[in-house]
Order: structure tokens, then sequence, then C-alpha cells
């Protein structure tokens, strides 16, 4: 069974206040997580876990998982961060590409870069109206 329907079928023994079982299902989904490593899908579960704990009345140890769900999600947010500092920095050579390119363009065609000079092409088009 794939951690997405072991998710599901937990859910619905919390749902019947069937804490026990809903736990075994949790901790299923959380192998497969794991041995995916999905992590926000770990995180999902743990949080899950936590919940039923704390409504079973048992805080502490609740409160040990909470932190593991919260460790796990700095550890996303860190990834996360990592991924969008990759991609501006793979937009640099792109950007710096293109404006080469566009000032060999106007190098190679003077009359084109005349006309986009400030002022001509605004004058350009007030002649021709």
């Amino acid at each position: 069974m794939n951690s997405t329907a072991l998710l599901g079928i937990a859910d619905i023994f919390k749902s019947f206040s069937n804490f026990r079982e809903a736990l075994n299902f949790y901790n299923k989904a959380l192998t497969i997580f794991r041995d995916k490593e999905d992590l926000e899908g770990e995180n999902l579960v743990i949080t899950r876990i936590a919940n039923v704990i704390s409504d079973l009345g048992q805080l502490s140890q609740a409160k040990n998982y909470y932190e593991q769900a919260l460790e796990v999600l700095l550890v996303i947010l860190q990834e996360n961060q990592d991924k969008q500092a990759q991609r501006e920095q793979n937009k640099k050579p792109i950007k710096t590409w293109l404006e080469h390119q566009y000032e060999s363009w106007l190098e190679n065609t003077p009359e084109v870069a005349e006309s986009y000079r400030p002022g001509v092409y605004e004058e350009r088009l007030r002649l021709e109206n």
C-alpha cells in the first residue's frame, strides 16, 4: 500500500477516535515517506502522530513529536532557500548573455540603435502621425 493510502486510512481511524489503529497506519506511512526521503510527507505524518498522542493526553510525548516535525520543517525551509538561491544564480549567466547579445546587436546595426536612442523613436512617431 502506498503512503497516501496509509495516511488516509489513519485519518479515518483517527476520526472515529480509534487512536491505536490510527497510530499504526501513521507509523507505516511514516516509514514509507522516510524511505522515499519525502520530507514534506514525513513532516505531515509526524505532526498527525503528535496530534493523536496529544488527543490521548500524553502531552510530553506529543511535544517530542512536534519538535521532530519542527526540525523536519526547518530542513525543508533550508532546502527551499537553497533551491531559490540556485535558481537566482542560474539566471545571472542568462541575463549577462542576453545583455551581451543585445549590445552586440546594437553595435552591428547602428541604424537600429539610432532609432532606439531616447527621443528619436518618439519624434519619428510624431512625424508619422
